[in-house]
């Protein structure tokens, strides 16, 4: 990765994968190293989880709090 600033356009990056592959640890490392980014919480197409809490990240072991 560069050193360099990120442009005042902004850049949008997408970090997809399946549920439990570690979207939301890779989403952590990056803002903790890059503390000009900023975190958004997307959608799904599926209905909610029970546990599930609108606009936070869920969980792969179903408890509603990202890990």
């Amino acid at each position: 990765m560069s050193s360099s600033p990120v442009p005042m356009g902004g850049i949008f990056v997408a970090v997809t994968g399946p549920s439990g592959s570690g979207k939301t640890s890779v989403c952590k490392a990056l803002l903790a190293g890059f503390p000009q980014l900023r975190f958004s919480v997307s959608l799904t197409t599926r209905p909610p989880r029970p546990s599930e809490v609108d606009g936070e990240p869920s969980s792969a072991s179903g408890s509603g709090a990202a890990t």
